[in-house]
C-alpha cells in the first residue's frame, strides 16, 4: 500500500499557465471570465451537412450548465438509446451557452415521434436526418465569444493589440488547464502509469501536490487519505471524485496498488495519459516561445512547426527535433521502453501523435461596454478543431483568471 507522506511529487509541472507569451510586448488586461454562462458562448461549425437520409438525427443543440457527457446521458435516456447510439464532434464547456451537432441512431424513427424535450437547459435549434453518426473531430471548428469582466474598457486597444496579433501569426495551441483536472493532477497519474510506477499513481491521484486546505476533494477526505484513513477517506468522498473513492475502497481492504488501479476503467486511465502527452506538448511549447521572443521570423517557422503527443508510434520530424523531443519526455522519467510496456499492461492505446504548435484565429472582432454587470470586453474569434479558447484569452489577459464556480467543470475544445 502506498505511503502519503513525503514531498510533493513535482516531476511535471502541469503547465496550467504559460511560461511566455507569443503577445509579450503587448501588456495584458487583467481581468476574469466565466462569471455567468452567457458570457461564454460558443458555437461549432459543423462540417457534415445533413442528407436526409433517416437512419440518424442530427440536432442542433443550444445548452447551458450541461456538459457534453451530462448532455449525451439525458439525450440517451429521452431517446431510449444507449449512449455509444449518440455521436458528437467534440466537447463544449458545462458553464458556458454552447451550440453543437449531436446525432441520434433512432433507427429510422422521426424527431416528431419522440416526446419533446422539456429542459430549460437545452433547446433543439433545428432537426434534420443524415445516413452516418457523426464521429469526433468532424467540424470545421468554433467561433467563440467571450466577455472579460472586472476590466476596464481603456485598456481595449491592448486587447485588440493581441488579438490582432494572434490573428496575424497564429495563437500558441496550448492544452488548456481543463485538460488536467480540477486537482491539477491527471497528467501525474498518468506519468506514473507510464512510468510503471503504481504506487506514485495511487498518490498522484489521492494526494496532488496542491494544499491540503484547497484540495476540491474536500479538507476532512483529504486529511483521511493523507493519514492512510481510506476506509474513512471512502465514506467522505463524494460522487463528483467517483475514481478516487473506488482506489480507496479497494486500498481499505488491504488490496495492492496495482489492484487498486485496475479498478479504475480504461476510459478514465486514457484521459489520464492523453493529460500527460498534454503537459509535455505544453512544456515544450512555452520553450519554443521563449526561444522565439519577439522575432517573427522564428514564429513564423514555429507555426510550420508540430509537437509531439508522445506514443510508441509517434513519427519525428527530423533528428535534432526528435532528439530534443525526447530528452523532454526522459526529463520527467518516461521512456520509450516504459510507454511500451504500459500500453500492455494497462491494454491502452498510445500510439502518438503531432499537434501543431500554433493555430490559426480567424475572424476576430472585439468590443467594449457595460452592462447591469459592470464594464467589459468582448472578444469574438474563430479556433481549430481542438483549439482551446483559453489559450487566445490567456495571450489578451496574462493570465487568464477563471471565476470560481460550484462544480466547475470544463470540457473546452
Amino acid at each position: 500500500m502506498p505511503s502519503a507522506a513525503g514531498a510533493a511529487d513535482e516531476t511535471l509541472d502541469p503547465r496550467c499557465e504559460p511560461d511566455a507569451y507569443l503577445t509579450r510586448a503587448i501588456e495584458g488586461v487583467g481581468g476574469v471570465i466565466k462569471e455567468r454562462d452567457e458570457d461564454f458562448l460558443v458555437e461549432e461549425q459543423p462540417a457534415v451537412q445533413p442528407d436526409g437520409a433517416p437512419d440518424h438525427l442530427h440536432l442542433f443543440i443550444e445548452k447551458r450548465g450541461l456538459s457534453t457527457n451530462q448532455l449525451v446521458s439525458e439525450l440517451a435516456r429521452r431517446f431510449g438509446v444507449r449512449r455509444e447510439n449518440i455521436g458528437f464532434a467534440g466537447l463544449k464547456d458545462k458553464h458556458a451557452v454552447t451550440r453543437q451537432v449531436i446525432s441520434v441512431a433512432t433507427g429510422g424513427r422521426s424527431f416528431e415521434e419522440f416526446p419533446t424535450i422539456d429542459d430549460e437547459r437545452l433547446r433543439v435549434l433545428w432537426a434534420d436526418t443524415h445516413s452516418s453518426r457523426l464521429s469526433r473531430g468532424q467540424s470545421v471548428g468554433n467561433r467563440f465569444s467571450v466577455r472579460i469582466r472586472d476590466v476596464s474598457i481603456a485598456s481595449a486597444p491592448a486587447a485588440l493589440r493581441a488579438l490582432q496579433r494572434l490573428e496575424h501569426i497564429g495563437a500558441p495551441n496550448r492544452f488548456g488547464a481543463q485538460r488536467f483536472g480540477v486537482r491539477r493532477n491527471n497528467h501525474l497519474v498518468g506519468r506514473a502509469l507510464l512510468a510503471g510506477d503504481d504506487d506514485g499513481a495511487v498518490k498522484a491521484l489521492l494526494s496532488p501536490p496542491i494544499p491540503p486546505e484547497k484540495d476540491p476533494l474536500g479538507a476532512e477526505a483529504r486529511g483521511a487519505v493523507d493519514e492512510l484513513r481510506y476506509a474513512d477517506a471512502a465514506n467522505l468522498i463524494t460522487d463528483r471524485f467517483r475514481m478516487e473513492r473506488r482506489v480507496c475502497e479497494r486500498l481499505a481492504t488491504n488490496a495492492a496498488t496495482n489492484d487498486a488501479l485496475h479498478e479504475i476503467p480504461e476510459n478514465i486511465r486514457n484521459l489520464w495519459i492523453s493529460a500527460f502527452q498534454s503537459a509535455v506538448f505544453n512544456h515544450l511549447l512555452d520553450e519554443h516561445l521563449e526561444e522565439a521572443g519577439d522575432d517573427d521570423a522564428l514564429l513564423a517557422a514555429l507555426a510550420e512547426g508540430t509537437g509531439p503527443l508522445w506514443g510508441v508510434r509517434l513519427r519525428q520530424p527530423d533528428r535534432d527535433a526528435g532528439d530534443r523531443e525526447l530528452a523532454a519526455l526522459q526529463r520527467v522519467g518516461v521512456t520509450l521502453e516504459s510507454l511500451r510496456e504500459a500500453t500492455k499492461r494497462w491494454r491502452v492505446r498510445v500510439t502518438g501523435d503531432r499537434r501543431p504548435y500554433l493555430m490559426q484565429v480567424r475572424d476576430v472582432d472585439l468590443e467594449a461596454g457595460a452592462d447591469e454587470h459592470g464594464q467589459y470586453i468582448r472578444c469574438a474569434f474563430e479556433l481549430p478543431p481542438g483549439g482551446f479558447a483559453t489559450a487566445v484569452l490567456h495571450e489578451i489577459m496574462k493570465p487568464v483568471r477563471v471565476a470560481e464556480r460550484e462544480d466547475e467543470e470544463s470540457e473546452e475544445a
